[in-house]
């Protein structure tokens, strides 16, 4: 059986249309700091913490990162206990792969809060084997977070998942296949280095049997 290691926005997940508000109001807080609009956000899921916030807000202070990160996060965790934001067949399709004996699990650029919270309001957690993300295991790369799990899990049975080319970059800096899911936020041709190409979740039951 295979271990399958998803990330999680752009590949499960879509929260964008209650993050992209949020953002734009915490930084409109601060005069001197441009709001960034909807597209450029957009293209910004998927980065680590540091990356995500210096390319939306390159002239923010330490400070008011840190401010404008925790006052989003904090807002969006909220609402994310009333709100559905499973992309179409995640639940199901990640239930029957489960139930065909292989292993899920997370690997995921974002914060300890947010995984659980995504995972718990969306009703996924028990899906999943120790869940990761960068920020749980000390990471800086997405890679960091493969290393954290071949420690206890399969390496020649993995597989990484994910809409972004650093979940590509990933795979290939551990010599696992790469499957690129063509419905996140990647740009035209930054998945094209990918082992598997799908265009739905669905598409995972006819690889994984």
């Amino acid at each position: 059986m295979s271990v399958l290691l998803f990330d999680l926005d752009g590949t499960l997940v879509e929260t964008t249309r209650i993050s992209i508000p949020i953002i734009q109001a915490e930084i409109k807080r601060y005069s001197h700091l441009g709001i960034p609009d909807s597209k450029k956000i957009k293209s910004a899921f998927g980065l680590p913490h540091k990356e995500f916030w210096e390319f939306l807000i390159p002239n923010a202070t330490e400070q008011e990162v840190r401010v404008i990160s925790q006052n989003w996060e904090a807002e969006l965790l909220g609402k994310l206990k009333t709100e559905h934001v499973l992309l179409p067949y995640a639940k199901e399709v990640l239930t029957e792969l489960k139930e065909r004996g292989h292993t899920l699990s997370t690997a995921s650029n974002c914060t300890i809060a947010y995984l659980k919270g995504v995972l718990e309001t969306q009703q996924i957690k028990d899906l999943f084997y120790e869940p990761l993300c960068i920020e749980k295991v000390g990471g800086s790369k997405k890679k960091d977070i493969l290393l954290s799990h071949f420690k206890h899990m399969n390496k020649s049975e993995a597989f990484m998942i994910g809409d972004r080319a650093s979940d590509i970059e990933a795979a290939k800096e551990h010599g696992i296949p790469a499957i690129a899911c063509h419905f996140g936020f990647a740009s035209e041709g930054e998945l094209d280095e990918a082992d598997y190409h799908i265009y739905s979740l669905k598409d995972l039951l006819h690889l994984f049997k």
